[in-house]
This record gives C-alpha cells, structure tokens and sequence, in this order.
C-alpha cells in the first residue's frame, strides 16, 4: 500500500537492546532484527532505520533491509498524536526523539511506541513555529531547527533551553532563509541545511559560526537546495543536493570529497533525494524521494541496496529533514 508522503526523515541507530524490552503482546507485532544478509552483506544487528510519514501522522521503524518493524502515531493534537511529523532522531539511550512539525512540538517515545514523557512546546507554538527537524548530541542536548522562527534552539538533557541562535536573512554567519535539517558531528559542531539560501551552516556548540560549505549551482561542491545533512562516525559532512539529484560529501573543513548519484531510475540514480543519514559502519542511506524507495550505498559511494518498493507505505516524500547518527 502506498501513501502519500510529503516528508521522509531518516535516522539510524542502535535499538535492539531496547527493543527487546517490548512486553510480549507488542512483540508479537513486532520483528526484532537480527543479522540481515543480501546484496549489502551483513548489517549489524542493532541497526534500525526510522522514517517520519508525514501525510499519514506517524513513525515507521524499519530493519535495515527495508521490512517494517514498528509504526506508531495518528492525526491529532493529543500527546502521542501528530500533525505532519517531519523529523525524527533516536538518543543515546534509544527513545525516538520527533519533530511534531503541524504542533509545534517536539515529542519523546519509547522503543514500542508509546510516549515516554511529556513534549518540549505545544501545538498552541509556545516555544516552536513548525520545526522541521530535530538531532540529540552524544551527551543527551536536543537541537532543534525552528523553521518558522528562522532559527535553532538547543536543550539540555534536562530539557531547559541552553542556546538560541540564528535569524532570517541570507547572509552569512547565522541568518536562515529555511533551516529545514540539522545534525551533530562527533565534535559536537552543530550542522545545517539551509535549502533556501542553497548552503550548510556550521556551527561551534556555543552557537558561534564555524563554516558556511557550498554556493548556489551545480558544480562539485555547489549546492541547489540542500534540505538533508549527517554527519560520518568519520566526521565528513553528507548533504542531500536535493535539486542537483545527488549526495555530496565533504571532508569536515568543507572541501568537496566525494559524488553519489546522478539524475535517472537505475539503481544507483537519484531524483531529489531529500533524506540522508549514515549508519555506524559508514554506510549512507538515502530517502530517494522522486524514486519512491530508499537506497543505501557503501562510504565509497557504490551502491549497496535499492529497497525498490520497500518500504512500499512511503510514496513521494518530496521533502525531508533526516536525524543523526548515534551509537550507545
């Protein structure tokens, strides 16, 4: 069954020890991973992908060979409920961290789904106007990219603002046309994709500028509207070049490093990609919006799967905000 999603976000992390806490009635809906192998090898077995379909107000959890493991979530403004959900990241200690775009809200849920405390903001936007993504730190500090207010915020582990920065503009520095992802590099470096103005944003975690990476255009390194960004266990910087049809990696000082994709269908091809995260081990996956499929390629940039189909409840998410990469 396919839906219609306006957004994918992608985050990997590592779950199962959590998820084996599931009381049994939940896992008997549930299919704990294990190793998978296939035409990407072997996946180490606490690798989960988690998917943020808008359209339908909910959160898919996939095995990283694309069969479904968990989905949670439905229309509203209720704790638990969502409104267009465009982000999602998993915390160090494994709870599924969204960005509950249409409440204006960030929500906290356990490895089964259900909630695990009450939300940061309120669908009344007392604290968010529709932020689009959301990362957690190493150390438990939840960045958020406040879309509406042009701006990033950043909360302790305690959940009390720690740092605000950012207005609207498209200079350089900390003005945003549209900061739509955001990730954490292992440094703590917090990184931005600012599709509108066609850049990455980094920044130290005081919130002082550190780098602006690409330009307008299409050659190596320049960007057309970037809307998806991980960092590498490495710290290279993975940008989806959303209107280039391709991926493009930095090394961390912002100097182009490699090219994944090119414009078509073929396995390997990209149209719009919106979505991008990297597992552990190095491997990049890739929510291949106008494709509808998710693909994952090797850190050299060769192509590892192409799920096709799979998942097939995810069709045309145009628009993505993926979470980061965290390893308990």
């Amino acid at each position: 069954m396919h839906v219609c999603a306006l957004g994918l976000a992608v985050a990997i992390a590592a779950l199962l020890s959590a998820m084996t806490a599931v009381n049994e009635a939940r896992a008997d809906d549930i299919s704990l991973a294990h190793d998978h192998t296939g035409d990407a090898g072997t996946y180490p077995s606490d690798s989960v992908i988690a998917v943020a379909d808008p359209d339908n107000h909910r959160i898919h959890i996939y095995h990283p060979n694309g069969t479904l493991a968990l989905s949670f979530g439905s229309y509203g403004t209720e704790h638990g409920q969502f409104r267009s959900p465009s982000g999602v990241a998993v915390a160090p200690d494994g709870r599924i961290v969204v960005a509950d775009t249409g409440n204006h809200r960030i929500q906290f849920f356990n490895t089964d789904g259900t909630l695990a405390s009450y939300s940061l903001g309120s669908h009344y936007g007392s604290l968010f106007q529709s932020p689009t993504d959301v990362a957690v730190a190493p150390d438990g500090r939840i960045v958020v990219a406040d879309d509406g207010n042009r701006r990033i915020q950043v909360y302790g582990a305690n959940r009390t603002l720690a740092l605000s920065f950012g207005s609207y503009g498209a200079g350089a520095d900390s003005l945003f046309n549209k900061p739509s992802g955001v990730a954490v590099a292992p440094d703590g470096r917090i990184v931005v994709a600012n599709p509108d103005n066609h850049r990455i944003q980094i920044y130290y975690p005081n919130g002082t500028p550190a780098l602006d990476i690409g330009s307008y255009g299409i050659g190596a390194g320049q960007l057309r509207s970037p809307s998806g960004v991980a960092v590498a266990p490495d710290g290279r910087i993975v940008v989806a070049d959303t209107g280039n049809d391709r991926i493009q990696i930095y090394h961390p000082n912002g100097t182009p490093a490699l090219d994944i994709g090119s414009y078509g269908i073929g396995a390997g091809q990209l149209r719009s990609p919106s979505g991008v995260a990297v597992a552990p081990d190095g491997r990049i996956v890739v929510a291949d919006t106008g494709n509808d499929r998710i693909q994952i390629y090797h850190p050299n940039g060769t192509p590892a799967l192409d799920t096709g189909a799979v998942p097939d409840d995810i069709y045309r998410p145009y628009y993505a905000a993926p979470g980061s990469i965290y390893r308990p």
